[in-house]
């Protein structure tokens, strides 16, 4: 009886030195809140409180101009007063391919080598052993080195010869001004894949695009006839610093010209840069896509180069990320909403460009989460976008859609395939 009594007694002590406590800490919280966070009363709190409502009051006066204004008619988009016609677009787009497909056919001297790509070839998209490659799936020609027949029929042409022992060997001077050709067709293609396809990817992940698996899985695969190219990368802003996987998928006429260069040209690249510049920049060639005399392209080399290759066949001097600014307004105008498909709150649209939807929409910024693993219907959906964007850029299978915003005027009617096409009805 005396234990519980003394129990009893502890407890009151205690809950009464508690309540005495929390009613002194109440006073002087009052007595803080009076004397130093009362209007007029200079205090750490106040200033920083005064310091915020004045940064809000300039953000919302502050005049905040568009970057990119559009012409009535939505063909012509100026960025800093630097202008991208939509049909001058297309119109150098397609003189910029018919350049490369000459210069191909002029490093394969015209011959007409036949490539045989078996319609059920397979290509394991989950296999990521070491130098696995759709490329080394199959046969697609009837001999080895089919490009090199033509330099050894001719006499002309000293690039190579053969020894008694059958042992191909390569004049320096010769296979030099050969790379020099295939760079060109290698730069012409990158520039076609970045913008063509669809949205302009960010060039540091652009340019590590592999033929075949190494240290990291590859970004060309070739699968039911169509040629895709994987915007895959580590987001260093992403808790789980996972790879993701976006498939791009190459216009038919680009997928052909890509097809016969890899399988025809690249083949030969091998060969002759063991000899010209050693064993690791052989390896580069098997591996990357984008090589030139011997070493990969990197991002300021890629940025110069599609800034040339603007401003010499398009009219229009602008770089990577003004460009990738424009192809967001040109996806906007161009591809309903519908057609972006949201993936995990995203757009395949704004993915694939590598920001997030709703950063794009505010301000332009980076991609918030990833597609670690894709579904059939996601597949579908990404080619579905690209496809739309082929036409955009002309080389889809259809005609240009009108911009949405015309369309939807009271004023415009469609044709009926059209409306259909887009959504409308």
């Amino acid at each position: 009886m005396q234990m519980n009594l003394a129990m009893w007694w502890s407890e009151f002590y205690t809950h009464a030195f508690k309540t005495c406590m929390l009613m002194s800490l109440n006073s002087y919280c009052k007595d803080i809140c009076a004397t130093r966070l009362s209007e007029g009363v200079i205090s750490p709190y106040n200033s920083i409180r005064e310091l915020q409502q004045y940064a809000s009051g300039l953000v919302m006066s502050e005049p905040r101009p568009p970057n990119i204004t559009l012409s009535p008619d939505v063909q012509t988009f100026a960025m800093h007063g630097k202008k991208l016609h939509l049909p001058t677009m297309r119109a150098g787009l397609r003189r910029l391919f018919n350049d490369v497909s000459k210069l191909l056919d002029e490093v394969l001297l015209h011959q007409d080598i036949p490539i045989d790509i078996p319609h059920n070839l397979a290509d394991d998209m989950s296999n990521t052993t070491r130098n696995y490659s759709w490329l080394d799936n199959g046969t697609f020609t009837e001999k080895q080195f089919p490009m090199l027949k033509g330099y050894l029929d001719d006499p002309k042409q000293r690039l190579c010869w053969r020894d008694r022992d059958k042992k191909l060997h390569f004049h320096a001077a010769s296979s030099s001004a050969l790379m020099q050709k295939t760079a060109k067709i290698n730069r012409g293609i990158s520039v076609l894949n970045d913008f063509c396809n669809s949205l302009p990817a960010r060039s540091t992940e652009f340019i590590d695009h592999k033929i075949r698996n190494s240290w990291r899985r590859r970004a060309c695969y070739r699968d039911q006839g169509s040629l895709r190219w994987v915007n895959q990368y580590s987001k260093k802003t992403n808790g789980r610093k996972m790879d993701t996987f976006l498939p791009i998928l190459v216009a038919d006429e680009l997928r052909t010209l890509q097809e016969k260069y890899l399988i025809l040209v690249r083949p030969v690249e091998e060969l002759i840069a063991r000899v010209l510049w050693g064993e690791e920049a052989c390896v580069l060639y098997h591996e990357y896509m984008y090589v030139e005399m011997g070493r990969r392209v990197d991002p300021e080399m890629f940025s110069r180069h599609l800034r040339s290759y603007l401003e010499t066949y398009i009219g229009a001097g602008i770089g990577v990320e003004e460009l990738r600014q424009i192809s967001v307004s040109i996806m906007r105008e161009y591809i309903p909403a519908q057609s972006h498909y949201m993936v995990m709150d995203q757009n395949v649209g704004d993915l694939i460009q590598d920001h997030g939807t709703h950063m794009s929409r505010g301000g332009y910024g980076g991609l918030e989460g990833s597609m670690p693993y894709l579904t059939t219907d996601a597949m579908f959906k990404s080619d579905d976008f690209c496809a739309r964007w082929h036409c955009i850029t002309g080389f889809g299978r259809e005609p240009c859609p009108p911009p949405l915003r015309l369309v939807r005027s009271a004023g415009y009617t469609a044709p009926a395939n059209i409306r259909v096409r887009l959504g409308l009805g």
